[in-house]
């Protein structure tokens, strides 16, 4: 890996190097007005400002007792609860971007596919484990943050997203469930739900919001719309 990046021009690294100058946060202005321009600093006010965001409300989470919704069909229940298949498994790991970047396990899904022979009886164990305990070792939980900055106003952190590098196997097991669930989403998501709704994407209720308005317009006719950010409810995580 060394040689081959030795290899590369004087001008790929002119060019990295300054990406890399161009992205560095060399300031941060705090909710108060205060400029922070050093390091050790700067790392305070990102490790409060997420720490924030990630830490369990006080008053306690969100709960569903009394809502008005069908939970899924017994049937589903059970069909969940099933030990995962080679073949599901096989198919997500060849569903994945393999030229993806290196993950924290040092690995791409490339090395999953091509030495997949190799490898699966293991994997299979990995995911019967996951199966029995309910747990992600881990090891294979670990995860590398970068900061993306959402706008080009970058002098406060609020204005940075995160983005996780989660490692390879997290990622085939997340996929693995993820599309288990959508299996069974319709049976407890309203049809005109426009996400989480197989066969659905989020950009149709953009069109349909858009149609909307058109014929409103069009007809004259008096109407109320809402526009709800919901940027500070998906940064929490609890």
């Amino acid at each position: 890996m060394d040689k081959k990046r030795d290899c590369n021009p004087k001008s790929f690294h002119r060019v990295t190097n300054g990406k890399r100058k161009r992205k560095l946060i060399k300031s941060l202005v705090t909710k108060d007005g205060v400029i922070l321009d050093n390091i050790e600093s700067i790392l305070e006010e990102i490790k409060h400002h997420f720490g924030k965001l990630f830490a369990k409300p006080l008053d306690g989470s969100w709960r569903i007792e009394g809502l008005d919704w069908s939970p899924i069909l017994a049937k589903s229940v059970e069909w969940l609860d099933r030990l995962f298949l080679e073949e599901e498994i096989h198919n997500v790991v060849w569903q994945l971007n393999k030229e993806k970047a290196l993950r924290p396990d040092g690995s791409t899904i490339t090395l999953y596919q091509a030495c997949w022979e190799t490898i699966k009886d293991d994997l299979l164990k990995v995911f019967l484990e996951f199966h029995n305990n309910g747990i992600i070792n881990q090891s294979i939980n670990s995860t590398f943050i970068a900061l993306v900055p959402k706008n080009s106003q970058t002098s406060r952190i609020s204005n940075y997203r995160l983005i996780n590098l989660v490692t390879s196997l997290y990622k085939i097991i997340a996929k693995v469930l993820s599309g288990q669930l959508c299996k069974v989403l319709q049976d407890t998501i309203f049809l005109t739900q426009g996400v989480f709704v197989e066969e659905k994407q989020i950009m149709d209720v953009v069109l349909i919001a858009n149609e909307l308005l058109d014929e409103k317009r069009r007809s004259r006719e008096e109407v109320v719309v809402f526009k709800i950010d919901f940027e500070k409810v998906y940064d929490h995580i609890d």
